[in-house]
């Protein structure tokens, strides 16, 4: 297993869920840690309770979905930590709903943020990484990139688009030594649950936690190791 000691990791949607556990994981692992969400406050108190506790947590406010924040924002990361050698692609949205309810706000909200804000993400970190020929991209997806849902329209294009870009960046990235990983999570407890209509067994669901320390595990594999896609579900099975 290598060290993750000093290196430099950016979490989109770091400021609650997963995203807030995948930060914290780093952050005991003594990487830097760029903290990104549109929520700033969310991040602030997430890097200020990183930094409180031994580790080092930046927040850098931003839209995923828009081209121009992201590369004002990869900038901004650079110049005050020095590059990225991580980037964890979490930033997510979901509504459910059936396919002809689905408003077009919610459906290009959807796919802007998950899979828009994952392809913008990528495009800005990817040079780099490919000139400097080392990095790491995790992309949390979701079960629903493999598996459809009823009511998950817009979410699961996004979640299969997703994939596809994943798989895609992956060969494009093997001969610059550039690791490209899935993150499938079945049902997390997280606040998205509360856009969902129904009763839902909390205690059966998978933690935030058990994501971030797979994405850890992932990310500490030796220089010659890749763990393409890891599937995570509930041991119940899906909800």
């Amino acid at each position: 297993m290598v060290s993750l000691e000093n290196k430099i990791v950016w979490v989109t949607g770091a400021g609650r869920g997963i995203g807030k556990a995948i930060a914290e994981a780093f952050g005991k692992e003594k990487a830097m840690l760029a903290l990104s969400s549109r929520t700033a406050d969310e991040i602030k108190s997430v890097a200020e309770s990183i930094n409180k506790n031994g580790g080092k947590a930046c927040p850098f406010p931003c839209d995923v979905s828009s081209e121009a924040d992201m590369n004002s924002t990869v900038n901004k990361i650079k110049k005050t930590l020095g590059g990225i050698n991580i980037l964890v692609n979490n930033a997510g949205v979901a509504r459910f709903m059936p396919l002809v309810e689905t408003s077009m706000e919610d459906w290009d909200r959807m796919i802007n943020i998950n899979l828009k804000g994952a392809f913008l993400c990528t495009k800005a970190v990817l040079p780099s990484m490919i000139k400097q020929k080392n990095g790491h991209i995790v992309n949390i997806v979701s079960v629903a990139g493999i598996q459809p849902f009823p009511n998950a329209s817009g979410y699961c294009a996004s979640k299969y688009g997703m994939m596809g870009l994943t798989a895609v960046t992956r060969e494009e990235a093997r001969e610059h030594n550039v690791k490209v990983t899935a993150i499938l999570p079945g049902a997390v407890d997280t606040p998205i649950w509360n856009n969902i209509e129904g009763d839902f067994d909390h205690t059966k669901m998978i933690l935030p936690e058990d994501i971030a320390q797979t994405v850890i595990l992932a990310c500490k594999q030796s220089k010659k190791t890749l763990i393409e896609d890891i599937i995570i579900r509930p041991v119940g099975g899906d909800l």
